[in-house]
């Protein structure tokens, strides 16, 4: 992230540029002209602080006292623009800077919302599945009675079709029993589970918490940031 300080020469303010954004700070005139229009830049660094960098020869820039063109610089040094010592004050960066939120935790909660609901599917598939057997087994019925008709004198036929039919209906009564429980146990352990998610799967930034939808995180951490705050997303 660069970030460009200097004057705007029609009211005598600082003046501060962030990517396509800028701005005002400070009173009317209260920037001197010995302050450029693009003073100097800090460049935000992986290990934290910037690096200071002299946009113009001409221009007078001074860290702690001493003048430079480029230094590493944090937020306890004294930065003083211009012959007439003209003290930066770094709390602008604060009120122009986009804030950076850790969104790795995200994903963790993603993995668990993921695997529950996966869980919730599998059981359902499972109900499913019993409650296809009975319709096997009572075709499995049929066909025991299909070969008893086409076979004289065979009794095996029919104490196959009579066991088949008393498994369908033992099947029967075991899917609606399943049935009558899940219809209130599944509705509420999803609920449970959507309310969950949607308490934890928000904005990491204390002053948004929005929640951040059902999008995977890893399509999340593409993003540029959060769509309410505008904060910026760390995901490495």
């Amino acid at each position: 992230m660069e970030i460009i300080i200097g004057r705007k020469p029609e009211t005598n303010q600082l003046k501060i540029v962030i990517g396509k954004q800028a701005k005002v700070c400070g009173t009317e005139n209260s920037v001197p002209n010995s302050v450029s229009r693009t003073h100097f830049c800090l460049t935000s660094q992986e290990g934290g602080g910037f690096m200071l960098t002299n946009l113009n020869p001409a221009n007078e820039t001074f860290v702690n006292g001493v003048s430079v063109e480029s230094k590493i610089v944090t937020q306890q040094d004294k930065i003083e623009l211009g012959a007439s010592r003209y003290v930066f004050d770094w709390g602008y960066i604060a009120e122009v800077s986009p804030v950076l939120v850790d969104i790795r935790p995200l994903r963790k909660v993603w993995e668990n919302y993921n695997s529950e609901r996966r869980k919730i599917q599998v059981q359902q598939g499972r109900f499913n599945a019993i409650k296809s057997l009975t319709g096997v087994l009572t075709m499995g019925a049929m066909v025991a009675m299909f070969f008893e008709n086409n076979k004289e004198g065979n009794s095996g036929g029919f104490n196959i079709r009579m066991v088949l039919y008393v498994a369908a209906i033992v099947f029967n009564i075991v899917a609606f029993v399943i049935t009558y429980i899940n219809a209130s146990k599944i509705p509420e352990k999803t609920e449970a589970l959507d309310r969950k998610f949607r308490q934890r799967y928000v904005c990491p930034n204390p002053k948004c918490r929005h929640f951040l939808g059902t999008q995977p995180y890893d399509v999340l951490a593409q993003g540029k940031g959060c769509p309410y705050c505008r904060a910026q997303y760390k995901a490495k």
